[in-house]
């Protein structure tokens, strides 16, 4: 027997069905044995798990699985494995809906530094912004600092034994474009243009104020122009 609480705190924790974390079980618990044809019934808040089978007499059977101390953990760690897939499966088609909405721009927290890169917490999880996708001039001045959010386009995601490798990068005129129109929401930005070494063209519909440029220099560590839309 298993404990309906325990099937639905996994369901919360991997973000899966309830009737999916079940059948995920039910298939753990055929592969670790002999069994065929798998059902459940619940009595008492507990799911109970029987087999249908046949005896010599082709005669068809039902008896209830039991579960013993020697293949629990065999099953145990199958259902996990296999639970974590499924959820990451679908971590991956929210992945795609939800970055091919916002042109694969998405804002994040870094929150560590290495020689590397960064690794960031977004909305979707952990990425990582290795250093080849970050500018160069942010690396050496120590741009990059523990806490601070920004915007970064998503490189590529894939699924890497059993989690989600999201890749982030700083270096798209999306990402510019991105905190422009955050930091000058009432500007009618409508386009970026970086040019490098120099300064960050801003085209909007109405001039910012000192501060809002300011601000958007010191979040893009960039000099910034305005080009007003005639």
């Amino acid at each position: 027997m298993t404990s309906l609480d325990f099937i639905q705190g996994l369901s919360k924790k991997y973000n899966v069905e309830v009737y999916r974390v079940i059948k995920c079980l039910k298939t753990a618990i055929i592969e670790s044995g002999n069994y065929g044809e798998i059902s459940d019934e619940l009595k008492n808040n507990k799911l109970c798990f029987y087999e249908t089978f046949y005896n010599r007499f082709k005669e068809k059977r039902v008896r209830e699985v039991k579960i013993t101390r020697y293949t629990y953990q065999a099953i145990l760690d199958n259902f996990i494995s296999n639970l974590i897939d499924i959820s990451n499966e679908e971590r991956l088609a929210n992945l795609k809906s939800k970055t091919l909405a916002k042109n694969n721009i998405i804002k994040g927290r870094i929150t560590r530094i290495k020689a590397i890169g960064l690794d960031v917490m977004t909305e979707l999880g952990y990425g990582f912004a290795p250093k080849k996708f970050l500018f160069i001039k942010d690396v050496k001045s120590h741009f990059y600092q523990i806490d601070k959010q920004m915007y970064f386009h998503i490189k590529k995601y894939r699924k890497y034994s059993l989690k989600i490798k999201i890749t982030l990068s700083r270096i798209h005129s999306d990402v510019d474009l991105a905190e422009a129109k955050e930091l000058l929401s009432d500007c009618g930005v409508y386009a970026t243009q970086r040019i490098f070494g120099k300064e960050v063209k801003v085209y909007c519909a109405t001039k910012p104020s000192k501060w809002q440029i300011k601000a958007l220099a010191t979040q893009l560590n960039e000099k910034i122009s305005i080009e007003l839309r005639r």
